[in-house]
């Protein structure tokens, strides 16, 4: 399969995995005593992680729709639609938890709203 017939929701998932590889590459790079940039980053990251939520439930959906397939078989003697019963429930489990981190992120975002670094005189 070229590059070009990935399917695009595939490739935009992997895209979204690299650009948050380089979030986290140029993170060592960032100030460190920018209380602006640190509270901008936690905004940027809640609404990443509100996108992933929305991605997990997605795939979910996707997975238990699998066990519709016609042929539906898997490579060793479990039966595919408890494969498929068991991935969609671990999917759910992780939509969960991708909630609770951004709820967690959110929180934390709302205490830095207040910070600012006041200018001292020399």
């Amino acid at each position: 399969m070229a590059d070009w017939d990935i399917e695009p929701t595939l490739a935009a998932t992997q895209d979204a995995a690299e650009a948050v590889r380089a979030a986290c590459h140029a993170a060592y790079h960032a100030p460190k005593a920018d209380t602006g940039n640190v509270y901008d980053r936690c905004g940027a990251l809640y609404q990443l992680l509100i996108c992933v939520e929305q991605a997990v439930s997605d795939l979910s959906r996707h997975a238990d729709r699998l066990t519709s397939s016609p042929g539906l078989t898997t490579t060793g003697a479990a039966d595919p639609n408890v494969v498929v019963s068991r991935a969609a429930h671990l999917l759910l489990q992780a939509q969960g938890s991708v909630v609770e981190a951004h709820t967690l992120v959110n929180d934390a975002w709302t205490e830095l709203s207040s910070l600012y670094i006041a200018d001292v005189a020399e």
